[in-house]
C-alpha cells in the first residue's frame, strides 16, 4: 500500500513540476519532501494579492508564500495531494491566469 501511494505522489509531483516549468516567469526549486511545491512567480511580488486574485478569478486556492515567512514573498505554495484530474485543471487555470496577467 505504501509503495503504491509513493508512486502516486511521485506521479503527481512530476505532473506539477512539468506544468509549473511551462509557465512563463516561474522559478522552480525541487520539492524536498511532503506533497508541496514552492515556486517563485515573477508576477507575485505580493503573494497575498496574487493568490486572492487567483481564487477570485479562477476558483484555484493556493497559499501565499509570505504566510511561511518574510522570505516567502513572491512564492506560492502548491499542494499536489489531490487527484491527477483536479491538479491538471488547477494548473491549467493557473497557467491561463499568469499568462493573461503578464509575468
Amino acid at each position: 500500500y505504501v509503495a503504491e501511494l509513493r508512486e502516486q505522489y511521485a506521479a503527481r509531483r512530476t505532473q506539477v513540476m512539468t506544468a509549473l516549468a511551462g509557465i512563463p516567469g516561474v522559478s522552480l526549486p525541487d520539492p524536498q519532501g511532503a506533497f508541496y511545491a514552492f515556486p517563485k512567480f515573477d508576477a507575485a511580488s505580493d503573494s497575498t494579492a496574487f493568490t486572492a486574485a487567483l481564487v477570485r478569478e479562477t476558483g484555484v486556492a493556493l497559499a501565499p508564500g509570505v504566510g511561511f515567512g518574510r522570505d516567502g514573498e513572491g512564492y506560492i505554495r502548491v499542494c499536489f495531494a489531490s487527484t491527477v484530474t483536479t491538479i491538471g485543471e488547477a494548473l491549467s487555470r493557473l497557467r491561463n491566469f499568469v499568462t493573461s496577467h503578464g509575468s
